[in-house]
């Protein structure tokens, strides 16, 4: 009877052990909301990374207010995955609309990550410790609910009732949008940052650094202080890279963009508290303003 005990409970064991031994060492992404009262709701992307990639989130996520935030990720407790917004890397909000950031807090069961779903509760709390906020967080993996959008397109498109019931025009412009949802989502945000027409991001986590190292993957380097107007730095450029060494200690670093170049201008910042960012801005973007 005893042999045949630790028979049946040894695989169970091991399978268990497996699984979050899975969970825990490759990355994984999730997109959904946190509510901030009964009627609002913020969007919100979450990386979790492993141990060649970093843990970050981005709360409203492609609007005006985007920001990207490094996280702690705590992992010690067997039971539960613990994440606690660090530091702002940067925000798209402008500097005039805001003084402190409310960062995120919240703990949820290892067991929701094998179904691919995060339901919690949050608290946030300024630089002071203050409580600015609390409610919930819903997330749903980022493969899933690209799997969804491309189901309900699929029924938009194919769906005989749907069909009588609509007209080709709104058909149409439905599917577009949904396509156009479909591939914002990635899974790793960190690699491809749009930045569009009217944007103006400040990057909060360079601002103590005297030099800033942006690496060109399509530009001629002699043309990068053609595409740039650069205020309050010093520009020196070595093949696609381009080094802006900060003038006024005081002062953020400004890059307005004067002009387009032919094709999507593609960027990295390197060395930025583990973070390798990547930036696309795209054709016909003629007003993006960065502060460092």
């Amino acid at each position: 009877m005893v042999i045949e005990f630790l028979l049946k409970v040894k695989p169970k064991l091991f399978v268990a052990t497996l699984v979050f031994f899975c969970e825990l060492t490759f990355s994984q992404s999730f997109i959904g909301s946190f509510s901030v009262s009964d009627t609002v709701t913020i969007p919100y992307y979450l990386h979790l990374g492993d141990e060649s990639s970093s843990t970050y989130s981005i709360s409203g996520i492609y609007g005006s207010t985007e920001t990207f935030s490094s996280i702690v990720l705590n992992k010690e407790n067997k039971n539960l995955i613990t994440i606690n917004e660090d530091k702002v890397i940067y925000t798209k909000t402008r500097a005039q609309d805001y003084s402190d950031f409310c960062s995120l807090s919240f703990s949820f069961k290892k067991s929701q990550l094998k179904k691919l779903k995060i339901s919690s509760t949050y608290e946030a709390k300024i630089s002071s410790e203050l409580i600015c906020g609390n409610g919930e967080i819903r997330l749903d993996g980022v493969d899933d609910v690209k799997n969804k959008l491309a189901n309900i397109n699929t029924k938009i498109e194919n769906n005989l009732l749907v069909k009588k019931l609509t007209s080709a025009l709104n058909r149409k412009i439905t599917s577009e949008t949904l396509n156009n949802m479909n591939s914002k989502i990635k899974n790793d945000y960190a690699k491809e940052i749009l930045v569009e027409d009217l944007d103006f991001i400040d990057f909060i986590g360079l601002r103590k650094r005297n030099t800033i190292k942006l690496h060109f993957k399509n530009i001629n380097p002699l043309n990068i202080e053609d595409v740039f107007l650069i205020e309050n730095g010093r520009a020196t450029t070595l093949d696609n890279n381009i080094h802006i060494e900060r003038i006024n200690a005081t002062k953020p670093i400004r890059l307005s963009l004067s002009q387009m170049p032919p094709n999507d201008l593609f960027f990295s910042i390197n060395d930025i508290m583990d973070f390798p960012l990547g930036f696309i801005i795209s054709e016909g973007s003629n007003y993006v303003k960065l502060h460092f």
